[in-house]
């Protein structure tokens, strides 16, 4: 197994091993700090992605934000 193939191997076993109370939290920390980047107010567009369940909760973003978002489709 390559050195990547050993890294993405360990961030999977980590990504797998925070319970859904962790990362609804941890997504609404992210989430938090987003809207407190400088320029969030003033945007007109939002482009998200659709998380995987082992990924940060966009949605929590689609239900805060009054404008124009974007999601991918795939």
């Amino acid at each position: 197994m390559s050195e990547k193939q050993q890294l993405r191997q360990q961030v999977k076993q980590l990504k797998q091993a925070i319970s859904s109370e962790q990362r609804v939290a941890l997504s609404q920390n992210i989430c938090s700090a987003i809207e407190k980047l400088p320029g969030f107010e003033t945007v007109s567009r939002i482009l998200l992605y659709h998380a995987l369940t082992d990924e940060v909760d966009t949605g929590l973003m689609l239900s805060k934000i009054g404008r124009a978002s974007c999601r991918e489709r795939v």
